[in-house]
């Protein structure tokens, strides 16, 4: 209410929408298998479906918690780990795929077929 209100002083018209993203916990796991990324079960955390990479793709001796995707209750895919070779927590999804194609040389389609 507090947002809307605000929004609505600052003169916006139209309401927050939370856009819906294209990912699904199947999709993350077809993504996980594309790269022969091995990782623990899901767990459901407050975000959304959490998936424990063990090891991390980029660097094997991160091993744990640290690295992991997140496939968020509006279907968004988030990368973290917190290691400094992956960024110190800062590394995004967009950069995370970029690196997996660079290391790989394969690149995963999220709609139609999945090509290399």
């Amino acid at each position: 209410a507090v947002t809307e209100d605000l929004r609505g002083q600052l003169g916006f018209k139209r309401p927050l929408i939370a856009r819906q993203g294209p990912w699904t916990p199947e999709l993350m796991e077809r993504f996980l298998q594309f790269y022969s990324i091995d990782y623990l079960p899901p767990t459901e955390i407050a975000q959304g479906l959490l998936f424990v990479l063990n090891p991390c793709p980029l660097n094997a001796d991160h091993v744990g918690s640290s690295p992991a995707v997140v496939v968020t209750k509006a279907g968004w895919a988030k990368f973290c780990c917190k290691h400094q070779s992956c960024g110190g927590g800062k590394m995004r999804w967009k950069e995370f795929r970029a690196r997996l194609f660079s290391l790989t040389g394969k690149f995963f389609l999220t709609k139609g077929s999945h090509a290399e």
